[in-house]
């Protein structure tokens, strides 16, 4: 492992506590501590990822707190990115922490490269194959690299309380 996990800790706590939205996710599920530290496993700091589909970033921010090189990849249409000024504030978060924030694909250059493409809770959200998609983000990463891909757990026993009474099942 290339980051402890004290550091670890430290960076999802920093990343958590610069958040612009308080109650968007609950840490003590550990969700992104083992993102860091699957990384981690992998990829020194100061390596190149790229987090496809990575919304308000909090997933990227303990990554980029820890020193790794980071581009999030989101067209922030969901609907709730719309809403007020939560588009702005996810782009400042971004920002602050160090990331790169693009709406598109195509606002990549061809020729960047990178170490790991990350695409967190994506997947499940397309509604065609995800082929096309997959193979032109692929030519983004370098011989050798990773590709990080995770979807939700939407048969657990928590999140399917949560959706009985009428919460999200995130």
């Amino acid at each position: 492992m290339y980051v402890t996990e004290a550091q670890a800790e430290r960076a999802c706590a920093e990343a958590l506590a610069r958040f612009p939205f308080p109650g968007y996710f609950d840490p003590a599920l550990g969700g992104h501590r083992s993102i860091v530290r699957t990384v981690a496993r992998y990829l020194a700091p100061g390596s190149r990822l790229l987090d496809f589909g990575a919304g308000a970033a909090d997933k990227t921010a303990p990554l980029a707190t820890l020193g790794y090189d980071c581009t999030a990849v989101d067209d922030l249409s969901d609907e709730w990115h719309q809403r007020g000024n939560a588009r702005k504030r996810i782009m400042e978060y971004a920002r602050g922490v160090g990331i790169e924030y693009v709406n598109s694909c195509d606002d990549i250059p061809v020729d960047q490269m990178f170490d790991m493409l990350m695409l967190h809770d994506v997947l499940e959200e397309l509604h065609d194959s995800p082929r096309h998609l997959l193979i032109d983000l692929l030519a983004h990463v370098r011989d050798g690299g990773y590709l990080f891909i995770t979807v939700p757990n939407h048969v657990n026993l928590r999140k399917r309380v949560a959706v009985l009474f009428g919460r999200t099942n995130n």
